[in-house]
C-alpha cells in the first residue's frame, strides 16, 4: 500500500485545493477527501468562504443523505485563476502583484 504524502500547505493553497474540487457541484465529504482537509475544521472553513463570496451553498438534489452541495462562485474562479498566475509566476515582481491581489480577495488586512 502506498502511504499518502503530506507537506505543510498554506492557507492560499487549501483555499485553492478547496475552490478545485467544488468547481463542480459536490458534497462536504467529497471536498473533505479531494482536498485533504482537516475534518474538524471544514464546516468552519466552507462557511469561511461562502462568506467570502468564494463558494456557495445550495441545497442538494441529487445526495439523499447530504443536504446540501457547494459549488465554486464566479469570485472564486478568479481566485483560481489568480492563484495559478501567482504559482506560475517567474519574477519576484509578479509573485507580490498576484499575492497581493490574493490577499485582497481574502479580505484580509497585513500590517506593515
Amino acid at each position: 500500500m502506498q502511504e499518502a504524502s503530506y507537506q505543510k500547505r498554506d492557507k492560499l493553497e487549501i483555499i485553492a485545493a478547496t475552490l478545485y474540487v467544488a468547481i463542480e457541484p459536490t458534497i462536504k465529504n467529497h471536498i473533505r477527501n479531494l482536498a485533504y482537509l482537516n475534518p474538524k475544521k471544514i464546516t468552519q472553513d466552507l462557511n469561511n468562504l461562502i462568506e467570502l463570496n468564494l463558494l456557495q451553498q445550495t441545497p442538494s438534489k441529487h445526495y439523499t443523505s447530504n443536504n446540501y452541495v457547494f459549488e465554486t462562485t464566479d469570485k472564486g474562479l478568479e481566485f483560481l485563476e489568480t492563484f495559478e498566475n501567482y504559482k506560475g509566476s517567474d519574477s519576484i515582481n509578479e509573485i507580490i502583484k498576484y499575492k497581493q491581489k490574493l490577499i485582497k480577495m481574502l479580505n484580509i488586512v497585513i500590517y506593515n
